[in-house]
């Protein structure tokens, strides 16, 4: 996988992971492979692994693991995690709109 497509699938597992909650990897994995087909079990775990090393998603628990996204803190800089204000709800697009804006989600 060269970066353009390493590139193109973090920002698709970024789409498909719940902005609030965690998901399981194994559903995770079967959501990211149906809406390409052409990616494998390897990707996943190489693209889920470069985003949990870049700090935007954490490691859960459960069977078979699971990830969600790193809450940030009021310390933290947003071109690492932009905050969310407290007890504002924000939907998956909210939260992709904010990674957009600090550059995380641009190529």
């Amino acid at each position: 996988m060269d970066q353009l497509e390493l590139d193109a699938a973090k920002k698709l597992l970024l789409e498909i992971v719940p902005a609030t909650g965690s998901v399981g990897n194994v559903a995770l994995m079967g959501k990211f492979q149906s809406v390409n087909a052409l990616l494998t079990r390897e990707d996943y775990w190489l693209v889920r692994n470069a985003l949990i090393e870049e700090g935007l998603l954490e490691r859960g628990r459960g069977r078979g693991g699971s990830v969600h996204w790193v809450v940030a803190t009021q310390s933290a800089s947003p071109a690492v995690a932009p905050a969310v204000p407290a007890g504002e709800a924000s939907s998956q697009r909210d939260v992709c709109a904010r990674y957009a804006k600090v550059g995380v989600l641009a190529r």
